[in-house]
């Protein structure tokens, strides 16, 4: 009879302590495809921003950029692009991507809302030699 109680108390330990593995290993994947969808963001903005500068046109920059995100399978849907002038001789680049989450309200603790997505953005500046075109 002492065997029988013992199974019962180790598989209880192990179903409590099987969700909280799962729950942190839900998060770390999670954080490897956001860490991951931040660096193609930066890509893009990186991109686009050389782009506009060399060839002098807000439009193929903004074209450059819009490539790279869609080509890392980032739906138009889920980010926002916008290259612009930022003053005399700068070309600003700026993106927000809202990367999905594998748990639930988990974007509210990572500064988002309490929906399933988490948003990531950024803005760069390049320096112009020459007036860009739109």
């Amino acid at each position: 009879m002492k065997l029988q109680g013992k199974r019962g108390t180790i598989l209880l330990e192990f179903a409590m302590s099987a969700i909280v593995l799962i729950i942190l290993f839900a998060g770390m994947a999670n954080c490897a495809l956001v860490l991951g969808e931040r660096i193609i963001m930066e890509s893009a903005i990186r991109e686009a921003g050389r782009e506009a500068a060399v060839s002098e046109s807000l439009s193929k920059g903004r074209n450059v950029g819009e490539n790279v995100l869609t080509s890392a399978g980032i739906n138009p849907g889920r980010y926002e692009l916008s290259v612009y002038q930022a003053g005399d001789r700068l070309i600003a680049v700026d993106a927000t991507v809202n990367s999905p989450v594998l748990l639930p309200l988990i974007g509210g603790l990572a500064g988002g809302n309490w929906s399933s997505f988490i948003p990531l953005s950024d803005t760069k500046y390049f320096r112009l030699e020459n007036t860009p075109k739109s």
